[in-house]
């Protein structure tokens, strides 16, 4: 049986559904708001209630505050035809993220396309490809130029904003061959390169360095990455061949096994204890015992051991908690025995508590059924986890799992409470050259003012910032799993951290709020 609450001419709960919103709270809601306020009808009070229930976490594409589906709503546009453009700028623009794809979709499109272009380019991919130019002070220029000089076309803007506003740009080269180029032909990444230099720019460390010496370093570091994508990519290749294939010709097999440092004599030995060459393969990659120089094996007692377990894995949650998780990932990873139930009761109490950790850390109760929502999709981001990791050692996959569950439940329970108003990001103090951020999670009026400003002070720094001081100042992370997280070296992180404090320390928004 449907809802009885009819909005936009479906019934809640398929609104809800279709909109990535949680049915049982916007029910609540709607039935608390028709209570207090009778003197709107029904139909009214629904669309009142709905309309300030904010934005629910699932929403993917957002305009300023509102999400694209409530945009479309209130301006009367094919919500279809929207997420349409959106699609098509993310399929052309592969770095762009969501809200900047719909904030282009809405501002800077029109019915033939995307409207901005220089230099032969979109405006978009121009700035993608030449990081050291904003897009959005771009089109932000273009906006405000078009009000003060109706007459001007676009195109006039935007030349003369690079002509005029910038003069500087700097086309790169190594060895004497254009550094877009030089990219194409090792398959490096282009954006990698250039943003490492305008960070490079600004850290004390490289400022004696000329320019060429800076693309050396950042071309060194790009080619590095390259290098471990390739191998990461020829894993992947390599694993996912062998779950679907099960005969190997001889030639494939001994470069297989080069490329995986596992012992050939050793495969034709235990070929006969499995039922292809494949699955041979992959339990010496899981379970080897034994290595000879650079190449591992598997002994036949702990082949006999991995078996003999097989054949005595318990049902009771107790007993499965007893047995090592590496183990139950290796088990299925490794083709023998579909262990994922197993798996993900070994996991049920760790993402339980990790959760409920989470909730007291930041001072919220929530009913079961919204946790077990929670749970049920860290379930599923699990077994994601297991899939596209295929390391086979055992202490980086548990840390891996781990902390990603970890950052998952953190990130989800922050998004929440922020689109419900019941986050506020309160107190971040500049002192003796340390930031320290303290997280108060409050509905008292008393703190609220000034927690909303704290929260625009963090919420007016670029991504890589908020996600800094949410890793480094909340979560109280090292700067080793920070480097990891965001995918910067130490030393640049200690640079971008000193650089952020002291960027903070000047804030005038924040000075005034510390004063207080």
């Amino acid at each position: 049986m449907g809802s009885k609450y009819i909005i936009d001419g479906i019934p809640l709960d398929v609104y809800c559904k279709k909109h990535e919103l949680n049915f049982r709270t916007q029910s609540n809601r709607v039935r608390d708001y028709i209570k207090k306020h009778p003197e709107l009808s029904e139909q009214d009070a629904i669309k009142l209630a709905i309309s300030k229930c904010g934005v629910h976490p699932g929403t993917k594409f957002m305009y300023g505050n509102i999400s694209l589906a409530e945009w479309c709503r209130q301006n009367d546009k094919s919500y279809d035809c929207m997420i349409s453009r959106v699609e098509s700028i993310k399929a052309s623009f592969l770095d762009i993220d969501d809200n900047e794809a719909t904030r282009i979709a809405i501002e800077d499109y029109s019915d033939k396309g995307i409207k901005y272009f220089y230099d032969g380019l979109p405006l978009v991919e121009y700035c993608r490809l030449h990081p050291e130019y904003l897009y959005s002070s771009v089109s932000l220029y273009i906006r405000r130029k078009k009000e003060k000089n109706p007459n001007l076309s676009d195109q006039e803007i935007i030349d003369s904003y690079f002509e005029i506003e910038h003069t500087t740009h700097t086309y790169h080269f190594i060895d004497d061959v254009p550094l877009m180029e030089y990219c194409d032909n090792y398959d490096i990444t282009y954006t990698s390169i250039i943003q490492d230099l305008s960070r490079m720019r600004k850290n004390e460390k490289y400022k004696n360095l000329s320019e060429q010496e800076r693309l050396n370093i950042a071309k060194e570091k790009a080619i590095i990455i390259s290098k471990k994508r390739t191998e990461r990519n020829n894993l992947n290749n390599i694993f996912s061949y062998l779950r679907r294939e099960k005969n190997i010709d001889e030639k494939l097999l001994k470069d297989i096994l080069l490329y995986l440092k596992i012992d050939y004599q050793n495969v034709i030995h235990l070929k006969d204890r499995f039922s292809n060459l494949s699955n041979t393969i992959l339990f010496i990659l899981y379970f080897y015992d034994k290595s000879s120089g650079d190449f591992i094996s598997v002994s036949d007692g702990r082949v006999d051991d991995i078996f003999m377990l097989i054949k005595t894995l318990p049902n009771a949650k107790k007993e499965i908690m007893k047995i090592d998780l590496y183990l139950l990932i290796a088990l299925y990873k490794a083709n023998l025995l579909d262990t994922r139930y197993l798996i993900l009761i070994h996991q049920e109490d760790f993402n339980y508590h990790t959760l409920l950790d989470i909730l007291k850390y930041y001072g919220v109760y929530w009913e079961d059924d919204e946790k077990k929502e929670f749970i049920e999709d860290a379930n599923l981001y699990t077994m994601e986890l297991i899939e596209r990791n295929n390391i086979n050692n055992a202490g980086m996959v548990i840390n891996y799992i781990t902390k990603s569950i970890k950052f998952f439940f953190m990130n989800k329970v922050l998004k929440f409470m922020k689109e419900q108003n019941n986050v506020s990001i309160y107190s971040p103090i500049y002192r003796d050259g340390k930031l320290k951020v303290v997280d108060t999670i409050s509905r008292k009026k008393s703190v609220g003012l000034l927690s909303d400003k704290i929260q625009d002070v963090i919420g007016s720094l670029d991504s890589v910032s908020q996600s800094f001081i949410y890793y480094k100042y909340y979560e109280q992370l090292s700067n080793m799993e920070i480097s990891s997280i965001l995918n910067i070296d130490l030393d640049e992180l200690d640079a971008f951290e000193k650089s952020l404090l002291g960027r903070l320390s000047e804030n005038e928004s924040l000075k005034k709020l510390v004063k207080k």
